[in-house]
C-alpha cells in the first residue's frame, strides 16, 4: 500500500508537489496496477541499483522533461484512484453474484488477469 499511497499524494495541483518514480519488486501486489514503475527482481541486486539509479535519473534527471514527469506519475495516480477499495469492493462484489461463471480472478476489470487453467487452479473455480 505504501506504493500507492506515494503514487495518491502526488496531486499536480499541490503547491511543492514533484512528480515522482515509483521502483517495486515484481512481487508486490501494486506491480499489477502500476504499470509505470519501474518493476524489479527483489532477489536481483544490481537489478534493484539499476532500477533506484534510473529512477532517480527520470525523478530528476534530464532524460525527461518536468510534464513528461508528470504525465508517467498522472498515469500511476489515476490508476490508484480509479482502483480504489470502493472499486474493488464493488468487482468483488460483482464477482460473487456470478461466481460460476467464468475463471478470472475477482480483480478490477482494468487489470486483466490470466485465466485459471491448470489442473491445480481449476480444483479451486
Amino acid at each position: 500500500l505504501v506504493a500507492k499511497e506515494f503514487v495518491a499524494t502526488k496531486d499536480r495541483s499541490i503547491e511543492n508537489v514533484v512528480p515522482g518514480t515509483v521502483v517495486l519488486s515484481e512481487l508486490a501486489g501494486a506491480a499489477q496496477e502500476l504499470f509505470d514503475a519501474i518493476v524489479v527482481n527483489p532477489y536481483d541486486e544490481d537489478a534493484v541499483a539499476d532500477a533506484i539509479a534510473i529512477g532517480l535519473e527520470l525523478t530528476r534527471g534530464n532524460r525527461l522533461s518536468e510534464d513528461q514527469r508528470w504525465e508517467v506519475t498522472e498515469r500511476m495516480r489515476q490508476s490508484v484512484v480509479q482502483n480504489d477499495a470502493v472499486a474493488w469492493g464493488v468487482n468483488m462484489l460483482k464477482e460473487l453474484e456470478r461466481p460460476n461463471t467464468g475463471t478470472r480472478i475477482a480483480r478490477p476489470e482494468i487489470v486483466e488477469m490470466q485465466l485459471l487453467e491448470d489442473q491445480q487452479a481449476a480444483r479451486f473455480v
